[in-house]
């Protein structure tokens, strides 16, 4: 549960960065129209701290964006969180293993990868 915690906020701070860069504001100037301290933003773009709902409102007002715009998760952001899982249960299946059963299981892991890719093209 924690890790998906995590995962939210790092989601949410990457989205808030990313709608400030769109906004051409630095994030001094985004806390100031938000009225709230500058490194406390930082650590909210970095998940470094879990955000109040109101505090998310202030920061979405001084965006000019819904709250729901800000929480929505693109096509793309599923994407990364599927991978993010992939990568997490291929780590924990290889932790601990020594380097030549690593380097093999890469080896086949590339294989299907590349007949899997193979078949793709057969189909087009």
């Amino acid at each position: 549960m924690k890790k998906k915690m995590n995962r939210m906020l790092l989601r949410l701070g990457r989205n808030i960065r990313d709608k400030r860069k769109e906004e051409g504001l630095t994030q001094e100037a985004l806390a100031e129209k938000a009225d709230i301290n500058p490194k406390y933003l930082g650590k909210i773009e970095r998940a470094k701290t879990n955000v109040s709902l109101l505090t998310l409102s202030k920061i979405c007002d001084a965006l000019g964006i819904s709250l729901c715009e800000l929480l929505s998760f693109t096509s793309m952001d599923k994407q990364i969180l599927k991978f993010e899982e992939l990568s997490s249960e291929i780590w924990k299946l290889i932790r601990g293993k020594d380097k030549r059963t690593i380097q093999l299981s890469i080896k086949v892991f590339k294989e299907i990868l590349e007949s899997v890719e193979a078949l793709s093209k057969d189909k087009s």
